[in-house]
């Protein structure tokens, strides 16, 4: 399996029980997509989490911080951040050691390195013999290598976020909805573009977080733009309430 959410893991561990029983190796490669990670221990906080572990984590932490009542108490804007950050990471902590453990119990072997396929798309190898099974390369984070063949090869590396050309994205102001968890201040205001799920999710995390938000759509009515994304119009109308 290549990819760590919760897509991978939950197929992992699925893979390992009965009817299969099947030998599993799971390969994630967390620093090369921009996982959140625990610097002080090389941990990989994302394991087993969602696309964006970071907004669920910073939007379970804005509904138990209150910012106002912390700033009244004298304590420094960058202060209530770290306080907000630090309990991110305690949350993603908490759920990939659970998850890590649930592999270790079952299992499932986990590499953390970067995957690739050997050979050519029709199942043999570049120097023209066959391969009756699909060949993993497997590029370890201290340079060395091996290989392993699988029977099956699941991938599922998750998503990205789309970025437009001409929008300079520099880490600083302008962030997109995965590298918004390099931020290091508490905003006072944000600009927020987007109808999707994610955008709103955004919009509710910062402004319970004190921010003044702006969220910015390409239709007259906020309901329309959630639906036109394949949202029921009730959960559209009750989301665009809340906010």
């Amino acid at each position: 399996v290549i990819g760590a959410g919760v897509v991978a893991t939950k197929a992992a561990l699925a893979a390992r029980q009965a009817p299969y029983h099947k030998r599993v190796v799971l390969i994630d490669a967390p620093r090369a997509s921009g996982s959140l990670m625990n610097e002080a221990t090389g941990e990989d906080l994302s394991l087993g989490g969602p696309t964006g572990l970071f907004s669920k984590a910073l939007r379970d932490t804005s509904k138990r911080i209150k910012v106002s009542t912390l700033l009244g108490m004298g304590l420094r804007e960058d202060s209530v951040w770290n306080e907000i950050i630090n309990s991110c990471v305690d949350l993603a902590t908490f759920n990939a050691q659970d998850i890590l453990r649930q592999l270790d119990f079952a299992g499932v072997k986990y590499i953390q390195a970067m995957a690739s396929f050997e050979g050519n798309q029709e199942g043999g190898r570049d120097d023209g013999s066959e391969s009756t099974t699909p060949c993993l390369n497997i590029q370890h984070e201290d340079g060395s290598e091996q290989t392993i063949h699988a029977k099956n090869v699941l991938i599922a590396t998750g998503s990205k976020p789309f970025r437009p050309d001409g929008i300079p994205f520099d880490g600083r102001r302008i962030f997109d909805s995965d590298s918004i968890n390099t931020l290091s201040y508490l905003p006072k205001s944000i600009a927020i573009t987007g109808s999707g799920i994610i955008a709103v999710e955004f919009a509710k995390i910062f402004r319970n977080l004190g921010a003044d938000v702006t969220l910015i759509i390409r239709d007259s009515v906020p309901k329309n733009a959630l639906m036109k994304i394949g949202l029921d119009k009730d959960v559209a109308a009750t989301l665009v309430a809340g906010l």
